[in-house]
């Protein structure tokens, strides 16, 4: 048992990343909408591809000239200004003028996600793509992906490979494949992305069908929105790897990776817990059914494999929080599950005597044990709040001495309004958290 978890362990891995309930209307209605000329106007265009920008005038005239240099020439550009203070407008009006296929829409400001979503709601296009107005689209983007659209003509998903500029340096880099992009299986991505996000969203490409049918960018989610995106879709539509560098992300001081790369994983985190909270265990296996005995088996040592991972985006800022293994409890318990638990009874029994000296986390011991346990009672998920989480474990950190990593929380809550109001403007202290 151990070594099939060995094996898939070494099937999954991953490297790097860049990442309420429910997604409230966008605050404010579009303000402003240029006009543009007759030339190149198409009436639905192949791709939209959406651009939200706030204060970015220095950047997004480079972001629109890659565009213009697309060999593919049926697109649109939907740019949603988030409520721009600087010349943004200015600079995107002369491209606006000389061609109609740039539209420029304004609004008040609330963030990536609802700048996303104001973007989409003015879009026609019948595959959208992303590209944020401080990076560059390489001048083959689209055709690659409508080269892949044709070979792929049932897939609604996918992402591709990227390059970095650092503008402190002007050095270009052409970063190596993920391991997770390239060997997931398709019936294991979404537990993939539970471990950690592999996507750039600006190489996205989605049919405009499969995003309308998960919802709206979560405009709460201020910087982990895409990737909680990347979760619902993946729920429903398995994604494929195009091997191409489609676009260039640019690294400067502004940008978030760089400024304060824990806002995006905690926030990535707490997108994973509400999509735990509303998801079965079944549904993070679309491609797999579970009443059979080898499927089964598989969603069980993938799950437990991703339950012991510490760096988990499912753990990050929360600690060990048993959300997921509760999910997978669930399941097993049900009594319609009664057929195929019993015909895993051995192989869990085996799975289990594997893994006693182990060393199991403590906070996620008990849960797997139950599991491995043939789930004797019946258990019902109950929802985590990920804010809450994160307080505990800020406190929980402090009392145990790594301040470190609890100020790192507290700076994140402050940072998105959620830290109480009694830690406002304080540093963490134990005595001073009260749960």
């Amino acid at each position: 048992c151990l070594d099939q978890l060995s094996n898939l362990t070494s099937l999954q891995q991953s490297s790097e990343s860049r990442v309420n309930t429910s997604t409230p209307p966008i605050s404010a209605s579009v303000e402003t909408k240029s006009q543009g000329s007759k030339q190149n106007k198409v009436a639905t265009p192949t791709f939209s591809i959406l651009m939200p920008t706030y204060n970015q005038a220095h950047y997004i005239g480079e972001s629109i000239e890659s565009v213009l240099k697309q060999t593919f020439e049926n697109w649109e550009l939907v740019i949603c200004d988030d409520g721009s203070t600087d010349d943004t407008q200015q600079v995107v009006d002369k491209y606006v003028q000389k061609d109609s296929r740039i539209r420029y829409f304004k609004k008040d400001n609330g963030g990536t996600g609802s700048a996303l979503n104001g973007a989409f709601k003015e879009s026609r296009g019948k595959w959208i793509g992303w590209l944020s107005s401080d990076d560059l689209y390489e001048p083959q983007a689209l055709q690659i992906f409508q080269t892949t659209i044709e070979k792929e003509p049932l897939c609604k998903f996918f992402h591709a490979h990227y390059s970095m500029k650092n503008d402190l340096t002007g050095l270009k880099e052409n970063p190596t494949f993920q391991a997770a992009s390239i060997e997931t299986p398709a019936e294991l991505q979404v537990i993939k992305l539970l471990e950690g996000n592999h996507f750039n969203g600006i190489t996205i490409c989605v049919s405009r069908a499969a995003l309308e049918s998960v919802g709206k960018f979560n405009e709460g989610n201020r910087n982990g929105q895409d990737y909680e995106m990347w979760l619902y879709l993946s729920a429903k539509f398995p994604w494929k790897f195009i091997r191409e560098r489609v676009a260039t992300t640019r690294l400067h001081p502004a940008v978030g990776q760089v400024a304060f790369p824990e806002a995006g994983v905690y926030d990535s985190a707490a997108g994973a817990q509400l999509f735990l909270n509303h998801h079965r265990f079944e549904d993070y296996f679309p491609l797999l059914d579970l009443t059979n005995l080898d499927h089964a088996w598989t969603a069980i040592l993938s799950g437990i494999q991703l339950s012991v991972k510490p760096d988990a985006f499912i753990y990050q800022g929360m600690g060990y929080v048993p959300a997921f293994l509760e999910r997978m409890l669930e399941w097993i318990s049900k009594p319609e599950s009664q057929g195929i638990r019993a015909s895993l009874i051995p192989k869990l029994q085996a799975l289990r005597a594997a893994l006693e000296n182990e060393g199991l986390p403590k906070p996620i011991e008990s849960v797997i044990y139950k599991v491995l346990d043939g789930a004797k009672e019946p258990f019902v998920y109950k929802p985590y709040e990920p804010f809450e989480l994160m307080h505990k474990n800020m406190h929980d950190l402090e009392a145990t001495g790594d301040s470190k990593r609890a100020q790192l929380i507290h700076k994140f809550l402050n940072k998105v309004n959620r830290l109480r109001p009694e830690l406002r403007g304080t540093k963490t202290s134990a005595n001073q958290i009260s749960l």
